[in-house]
């Protein structure tokens, strides 16, 4: 009997450690896997980076030169001083102050209704006309004549050319 329980007690060490080594072994594998999965997946992510930052590159590469050959254009230069010049004396184009305080009033009146409306539709909050309202009269003299008081609808604003 002594000599079925020594058996027995061989028998569950060697069943113990060929399982502790089974479990080591696998430990190893699955750390071994994942650590190479991560590098995997690193080197993919590095290898994507490096794509996109080339294309940016490339991207703001033309843009510049776009920029540099239209600073060179004398008629792009003379129409963005024109641009100033007419944005400075837009106010001057409102015919009286009356004129002015009802352009003020219907911008005041869009960024309450219709453009506070759009925004809540969009899920952006409607922080008041105060927020959105340009600060320089010129500005208002502006969002007035071509928002305000724009005839087409808002997806064809952009035909409106003359205020």
């Amino acid at each position: 009997m002594a000599r079925q329980s020594i058996a027995w007690k061989l028998i569950g060490l060697c069943f113990v450690g060929c399982a502790g080594s089974i479990m080591a072994l696998a430990t190893l594998a699955v750390w071994k896997g994942s650590t190479s999965l991560s590098q995997q997946q690193t080197a993919a992510l590095e290898a994507v980076r490096s794509s996109r930052r080339h294309y940016i590159e490339k991207y703001f590469t033309i843009i510049r030169g776009q920029i540099l050959t239209f600073c060179q254009d004398h008629m792009i230069a003379e129409a963005t001083a024109d641009l100033g010049a007419a944005f400075r004396a837009a106010p001057g184009q409102v015919s009286d102050a009356a004129a002015g305080q009802e352009i003020s009033g219907a911008l005041r009146t869009y960024y309450e209704g219709e453009f506070g409306k759009r925004l809540e539709e969009a899920g952006h909050p409607n922080r008041g006309a105060d927020v959105y309202l340009p600060a320089s009269e010129a500005g208002r003299a502006l969002q007035g004549m071509y928002l305000a008081h724009n005839p087409y609808p808002v997806d064809q604003r952009h035909h409106l050319d003359r205020a």
